[in-house]
């Protein structure tokens, strides 16, 4: 088994990145995001993208491609959102 090494640069980048989502999420309640909904959707996106992953061409997985693209327009919607806010704010 081969393990990936993970640069310090690599995991500045991420720690910065989950700070970042945490004050993002933090804020979400003030800004009039709504996170429960943003779970039950992204919950919702893993479902559709579950069953779409076993269905040859048909209706259906069209019908599934286009719930997956509202979803995740959703969910970045919310992201830019709230990254804008973020980005907005003095940093703490």
């Amino acid at each position: 088994m081969t393990t990936a090494r993970i640069t310090k640069s690599e995991a500045d980048d991420d720690s910065t990145l989950v700070a970042q989502i945490e004050r993002m999420l933090d804020l979400a309640p003030h800004i009039g995001v709504d996170r429960d909904a943003m779970a039950v959707v992204a919950r919702r996106l893993l479902a559709r993208e579950a069953e779409r992953a076993d269905l040859p061409p048909s209706r259906r997985r069209q019908e599934l491609d286009t719930l997956i693209a509202e979803d995740i327009e959703t969910l970045c919607l919310a992201f830019v959102r709230l990254r804008r806010v973020v980005e907005r704010m003095p940093n703490a």
